[in-house]
């Protein structure tokens, strides 16, 4: 868990930061290792190591589906700095298998759909390991899950649901395909991707 300091200092960086790419329902701010560095002491983690430091928000429900955030050997670390009601973390049991270094991550779309405008998706030559060949079943998808096209789900299981607590640390490996649940109003968290070997 973050300090409610280290909380206070993000938040303020991310209200007075000015994001010439926000829509009207998704903001993103870069902080350097520099803005971030008591942050970051405070996480034992080293700047040099890091790969992606970003603080967004969203009142997009469809804004985190299905995805792994990097290639293997760098871990993520997500941070829920505010929400309303419950939001989760879903973490699948399929992983990207490239070895390199794509700063894009994996996008897991079997069917090809877009959801935004320009919205870039992986080839198909990129598939993740561990999916079976069945379509999603899983008692949570009414509750969690439903904003996503039951489709693109196909394959996929549920490994663990990680509710979101306020400041509380989430971590797994970014080559873990894993997506966000329903939420209410908007959603803010900061994302490390940080190198592990």
């Amino acid at each position: 868990m973050i300090s409610k300091d280290s909380a206070k200092l993000l938040n303020n960086l991310f209200e007075n930061h000015n994001d010439l790419t926000e829509t009207n329902n998704t903001k993103r701010f870069h902080p350097t290792v520099v803005e971030i560095k008591s942050v970051l002491d405070e996480l034992h983690i080293e700047g040099k190591n890091c790969q992606v430091i970003r603080i967004e928000e969203t009142s997009n429900r469809l804004a985190v589906p299905p995805h792994a955030d990097g290639p293997i050997g760098y871990e993520s670390m997500i941070i829920p700095l505010s929400f309303r009601g419950k939001v989760c973390t879903i973490l699948f049991d399929s992983y990207y298998k490239n070895n390199n270094d794509n700063p894009k991550g994996f996008k897991y779309r079997p069917t090809k759909n877009k959801y935004y405008k320009n919205e870039w998706l992986s080839p198909d030559d990129e598939i993740p390991s561990g999916l079976s060949n069945k379509p999603f079943q899983n008692k949570n998808y009414d509750k969690l899950l439903s904003y996503l096209p039951i489709e693109d789900l196909f394959g996929l299981q549920i490994k663990k649901i990680v509710p979101w607590q306020e400041r509380h640390i989430i971590k797994f490996n970014s080559n873990q395909l894993h997506s966000g649940s329903h939420f209410k109003g908007k959603k803010r968290w900061l994302l490390i991707i940080k190198k592990i070997f």
